[in-house]
């Protein structure tokens, strides 16, 4: 299943958010992680809601029959 734009936010500052607020358990690096999300300016959202869509669209040309069941 593709990431949305805040799991590559996520993915992409684990290691700055680990180095620099000390904290190792997902849940709290996931916790820091939205703090910084929402005051990140809306152009650097906005580059991670292109790459979630281009990896959406790239999932579903190499997988045409995945079917996301919860």
């Amino acid at each position: 299943r593709p990431q949305n734009a805040f799991f590559l936010y996520r993915s992409e500052r684990r290691a700055d958010i680990i180095a620099k607020h000390g904290v190792v358990r997902n849940q709290d690096v996931s916790r820091v992680a939205g703090q910084l999300w929402k005051n990140e300016p809306e152009h650097v959202r906005s580059q991670y809601v292109a790459m979630a869509r281009a990896n959406y669209q790239e999932h579903f040309e190499r997988n045409p029959d995945f079917v996301w069941m919860p």
